[in-house]
């Protein structure tokens, strides 16, 4: 009876404990994974990551809009974006160049320009995007256009002026839908709980497995010193007798 009442008092702590869990959860940076595929099979992959208490608002860092000439006031700090990574790849899906766009809250690229909406999970429609690498190099790689409208993968060709750059894939050409030129994301985390929640939760079956393992022992007790002088006098006691009735 003594065990049932235990086990009933476990399960209501377990159930206060699934109760009051999402108070312990330790907010996480929220991250997601967004991609693009060109008209011609280029396409790119990446994540990026922001503050949580950004959560609910639009993140709008680096250039807010395009111009001419291209604007360059991306680089620096980008809070509360906290990191965006991205690879390109050509269209038998061999990877081409990656960059860090973004690392511990600081844009290492003067072109970068990027707005998310965190309520609709998406990036702002109309926006200009400008991701890849930030320097006017022969080789160097970026994706840059207009949320919803137009979206290219260019790479440089010289290192002088504005680099010449070259498009290596496009949506914005001619029979391509409006809707397949737009970058798509993905969430990819959700809070976690602290050890110590699943610890609370873990507690009452722990004491249950003490009690049960040491219940056995409950009724034993430690001898009177009568009692052990006296013991062994019962047993040859009781020998005697059960020789006895053998005998006879």
């Amino acid at each position: 009876m003594a065990t049932q009442s235990f086990v009933r008092f476990c399960l209501r702590v377990c159930a206060l404990c699934s109760l009051t869990a999402p108070a312990f959860a330790t907010p996480v940076d929220p991250t997601y994974r967004f991609s693009w595929t060109g008209a011609s099979g280029y396409s790119l992959a990446g994540s990026f990551s922001f503050d949580a208490a950004a959560q609910g608002s639009v993140i709008q860092v680096g250039n807010p809009a395009f111009t001419f000439p291209v604007p360059r006031e991306g680089a620096g700090p980008v809070s509360p974006l906290t990191s965006l990574t991205v690879s390109f790849f050509d269209p038998d899906s061999t990877p081409l160049l990656s960059y860090d766009t973004v690392a511990n809250g600081i844009s290492d690229s003067v072109f970068f320009a990027f707005q998310f909406d965190t309520v609709t999970e998406e990036v702002v429609l109309d926006s200009y995007f400008n991701i890849g690498g930030g320097e006017i190099i022969a080789g160097v790689q970026f994706f840059t256009g207009t949320n919803g409208q137009s979206l290219s993968l260019f790479q440089h060709t010289v290192s002088t002026g504005d680099g010449s750059p070259i498009v290596l894939d496009s949506t914005s050409v001619p029979g391509v839908p409006m809707g397949d030129s737009i970058v798509t994301v993905e969430r990819m985390t959700t809070a976690v709980h602290e050890p110590e929640t699943f610890a609370l939760l873990a507690l009452p079956l722990m004491l249950l497995a003490t009690r049960r393992r040491t219940r056995p022992y409950a009724s034993l007790r430690l001898l009177t010193p009568r009692e052990r002088h006296d013991a062994p006098h019962a047993d040859l006691t009781q020998r005697s007798a059960t020789h006895g009735s053998v005998c006879a």
